[in-house]
């Protein structure tokens, strides 16, 4: 069988019209880089996206270290209950997408952070913390199905809310708040110090500072 001669198979491949090829080529090429800026686009918001959450998680954690902290000064015996630290081992198995969401995981997954006891009392208390970025201590947004969660597993716990704004800390019963996506601290809320009475002002105004300073990173 005869091959064919390298002029023909370059005549098969070459276009006919040599305005063609240069368009063709022109528009492949401005194809291809949008099609590459675009998908630098879409990794720049993934990272910038990845880099919120930790940061927020970062801060988050900062700001439960910093309520244990506070309490533990105010005279209560503290220590971490949620279970990030408990079952850490099985955390991210719990959060794959082929785990069952059972009664007794979602009970885990929404584990109270803080066991609070008070020696005078004689008195437990399960604290959840919550940090949040809020403009106002007005308009606080909490998931409403999170707090439906912690209300059928968890509803003598506390929730402690941390905002840049107000009082800073503030506290309230899971029994005692309504299932809603935004709470006015003001009036669904109660000042830490108010549940928690060991602290003092004096506590509430010298970790105020330091709360406002993780939530401003």
């Amino acid at each position: 069988m005869k091959r064919a001669p390298i002029s023909s198979i370059r005549l098969m491949f070459a276009p006919a019209n040599p305005i063609f090829s240069t368009c063709t080529f022109m528009f492949l090429g401005t194809h291809l880089l949008h099609l590459y800026r675009n998908l630098s686009y879409r990794h720049y918001l993934r990272d910038s996206k990845l880099s919120q959450y930790y940061d927020s998680l970062l801060a988050g954690a900062k700001a439960k270290e910093l309520l244990k902290v506070l309490l533990e000064k105010s005279g209560y015996i503290v220590y971490p209950y949620g279970y990030e630290t408990t079952f850490s081992d099985v955390k991210r198995k719990l959060n794959s997408k082929d785990a069952k969401n059972s009664r007794t995981a979602r009970r885990i997954k929404s584990s109270p952070d803080l066991l609070v006891y008070d020696t005078e009392n004689k008195d437990v208390n399960l604290v959840e913390v919550k940090m949040r970025r809020a403009p106002k201590e007005t308009r606080i947004l909490i998931y409403a199905k999170r707090i439906s969660v912690y209300k059928e597993f968890w509803d003598d716990s506390i929730l402690v809310v941390v905002v840049p704004c107000g009082n800073v800390f503030y506290a309230q019963r899971v029994s005692d708040l309504e299932v809603k996506e935004s709470y006015n601290a003001l009036r669904d809320f109660r000042k830490l110090e108010e549940v928690f009475s060991k602290v003092t002002k004096d506590d509430i105004s010298h970790f105020r500072k330091q709360a406002l300073q993780i939530m401003k990173k």
